[in-house]
């Protein structure tokens, strides 16, 4: 397996380079120190600094071959390619020259063809083949590379040491790589009873975990609060030492009952947390919504607060619905007196008119008909 990384071999250039500076700048010479002992250093900045003051004092074989070695080494590609083939120009017929133009090439792929390294938690330090080449920078970051498998290994204070094996680069290519850190510690088995309670977990007051489930935790002491719905949350104390497995499972239980007594009108229908309840029933402490219907009365919808291990009384008051009133039915025809008193005057001028006729027709000496009226007698 090749390792994608080409600071060793410009290094070996540079250390059989030879005394470039005898007789020469005494100011390029000691920026070159400090920037060689910045370099070994692992001052990747620093080293930089000090080595590109050195090449403006006096552009040396030897500083330009270090400064451009620092450079690839930074993953500032572009410019180790220009340090490189400036040394070219500085060292035209040098028997190293073939090594250096194969560095140019190397580099050339390096700029199209990169490492995206990333993790979680981000700020870890990156390492491609061996630890002992450098870092590469912190997560998140991009690495050039040459194509090929890479060995990553990722550093943060406080997680396990994370190694990816077989990280492909793709030339011409931009791959993700991407790890999960675990921290430094223990893997936690968390569960409750009963199981089918769906309970959680917060460890240290992080977010809820549904559980059973099994997390790692930091070593060290740690709180635990188990909760479920309708049960008594618990809290535990646990400790966690690297290397050992830890497993926790607590019991949880309902809360103590309490007593709702409802005084209501007999017959009433009464509703607690929209179901079918009666007039004393066994709650769960809390809040509880409650609606009663009876005949003759408006309906009362309220709440009643349950306290554990007591009785609580409702007593509302319903309020009566006004009486229904009658309508009157309607009187037939028949029996409506402005009816008869219309026939009885009909009758009595008819009745009349029939009288007055026999009268005006009947000679005056002829004995009257029976019923009418004659002389002040009247005959029948």
């Amino acid at each position: 397996m090749r390792t994608p990384s080409f600071p060793s071999v410009a290094l070996a250039v540079f250390l059989s380079a030879g005394s470039a500076f005898a007789g020469e700048d005494r100011e390029a010479m000691a920026h070159f120190a400090a920037g060689s002992k910045a370099f070994e250093a692992g001052d990747l900045p620093k080293a930089i600094e000090e080595l590109e003051a050195s090449v403006k004092a006096a552009a040396t074989g030897k500083a330009l071959l270090l400064l451009g070695n620092v450079y690839t080494k930074a993953d500032r590609v572009d410019d180790a390619k220009a340090t490189f083939q400036r040394w070219l120009q500085v060292d035209p017929r040098s028997s190293r020259r073939a090594t250096v133009e194969q560095l140019l090439k190397d580099l050339d792929v390096m700029a199209r063809t990169k490492l995206k390294i990333s993790s979680d938690p981000p700020g870890a330090t990156v390492y491609l083949g061996l630890k002992a080449a450098g870092p590469r920078g912190k997560t998140p970051v991009i690495v050039p590379v040459t194509p090929g498998r890479a060995r990553v290994i990722l550093e943060l204070a406080g997680y396990d040491q994370a190694v990816i094996p077989n990280a492909v680069a793709v030339e011409n290519q931009e791959v993700a790589v991407a790890a999960t850190l675990q921290v430094i510690g223990c893997d936690a088995a968390l569960s409750a009873l009963p199981k089918e309670a769906a309970a959680s977990a917060r460890i240290d007051g992080s977010a809820a975990i549904a559980l059973p489930a099994t997390v790692r935790i930091a070593t060290g002491a740690h709180k635990v609060e188990f909760a479920a719905a309708g049960m008594v949350p618990k809290l535990r104390q646990v400790t966690c030492e690297p290397g050992k497995a830890l497993s926790v499972e607590e019991a949880l239980a309902a809360p103590p009952s309490g007593t709702l007594a409802i005084r209501a009108p007999e017959g009433s229908r009464i509703t607690i947390d929209g179901k079918p309840g009666a007039a004393s029933t066994t709650l769960a402490p809390g809040e509880h919504p409650v609606a009663i219907e009876a005949q003759g009365f408006q309906p009362w919808r309220g709440a009643a607060t349950v306290r554990a291990g007591e009785r609580t009384d409702l007593a509302p008051t319903l309020e009566r619905l006004a009486p229904l009133v009658a309508e009157p039915k309607e009187t037939p025809v028949y029996r409506r007196w402005w009816l008869w008193t219309a026939v009885v005057a009909a009758v009595l001028v008819v009745g009349g008119g029939v009288t007055t006729l026999v009268l005006l027709l009947t000679p005056k000496d002829a004995p009257l008909p029976a019923g009418s009226v004659g002389e002040g007698v009247v005959r029948f």
